[in-house]
């Protein structure tokens, strides 16, 4: 807030040439706040240093930075085509980087289980069907039921 207010100030010309020269020290100093775009993908990157992947929780925060709201915002926005070739080669560039993971997951784990169903014939793994198989960990504890299609008696793309 503080920061805000000599930005302020100084924007309207009210701020001392004295308190001008002593901000313009400080080591990164800037009169303007970065565009929230720029400011979003620094915070990306400096979540990456940390984390080693973009691939990040929806209510993730970073340096006070609702980062989880932001890369939302660029999926949104990159879906709508509202990115610019910049923008999208940016965050592309980051490891771990999705344009659309919930769907990518979901999918991925989908044809997980409709490889464990013909290896095993077994409509729902549990945990200890599905631990004790070493080609499909990633199963959990239960298939979901919402897959299930109980008037045809299998779950739907299992032939």
């Amino acid at each position: 807030m503080w920061v805000s207010l000599q930005r302020s100030a100084y924007a309207a010309g009210a701020l001392s040439a004295d308190r001008v020269a002593l901000l313009q020290q400080v080591p990164g100093w800037q009169w303007s706040e970065l565009p929230r775009w720029e400011k979003g993908l620094a915070r990306l990157r400096e979540y990456v240093q940390v984390h080693g992947t973009a691939d990040i929780p929806a209510a993730a925060t970073h340096a006070d930075f609702d980062l989880g709201h932001w890369v939302s915002r660029q999926r949104e926005d990159h879906r709508a085509g509202s990115l610019t070739a910049a923008q999208e080669a940016a965050v592309q560039a980051l490891p771990g980087w999705r344009w659309a993971p919930p769907a990518e997951l979901w999918r991925s784990g989908y044809e997980t289980l409709l490889t464990y169903l013909r290896d095993h014939g077994k409509r729902t793994p549990g945990v200890s069907g599905a631990a004790a198989d070493s080609l499909h960990p990633n199963l959990g504890q239960s298939c979901p039921a919402r897959l299930w299609e109980p008037e045809q008696g299998r779950y739907p793309g299992l032939r």
